[in-house]
């Protein structure tokens, strides 16, 4: 039998018991590595171990750096980061945002179990992975996005 190699994951949650139960998961379930946890974009974005990463797994609420702030960010610095949102609910989330700022990916807390080694393979081999509850969404930009204009 084909022995699969692990997916190098990073993780970025400002909720320590989030990440520590996404890491259990990840190791125990989808037998990935955990390269490293950061707890907010600030810290991720002073990390070189980032780039290491074969997925990233973002939080989308963070105290002091929003996602999409974050995302684009390391996405200016190294442009084929793939990045997965983790969100809480995804009911305020809008499809062509997520694309527009540069995330792979996106699932909702509630589905990690459900769908979380799904979206890393998908991702991990340049696809997408977005639930279809996500609306698509006909305004061009949200005033988050625009911040560093």
């Amino acid at each position: 039998m084909k022995k699969t190699r692990k997916s190098n994951i990073y993780i970025i949650d400002a909720c320590q018991s989030s990440r520590l139960a996404l890491k259990d998961f990840l190791e125990s379930e989808l037998n990935c590595l955990i390269l490293k946890e950061s707890s907010c974009g600030i810290e991720s974005l002073l990390d070189t171990k980032i780039f290491q990463a074969d997925i990233i797994l973002m939080d989308y609420q963070m105290l002091e750096l929003f996602g999409l702030i974050t995302v684009k960010q390391h996405l200016q610095i190294f442009p084929s980061l793939k990045i997965i949102l983790i969100a809480m609910h995804t009911e305020d989330i809008f499809l062509k945002e997520l694309i527009e700022v540069g995330f792979k990916g996106c699932i909702c807390k509630t589905d990690i179990h459900k769908n979380l080694g799904n979206a890393i393979s998908r991702v991990y081999k340049n696809q997408s992975f977005f639930p279809k509850k996500i609306k698509i969404s006909t305004r061009t930009s949200s005033p988050i996005i625009n911040l560093s204009k």
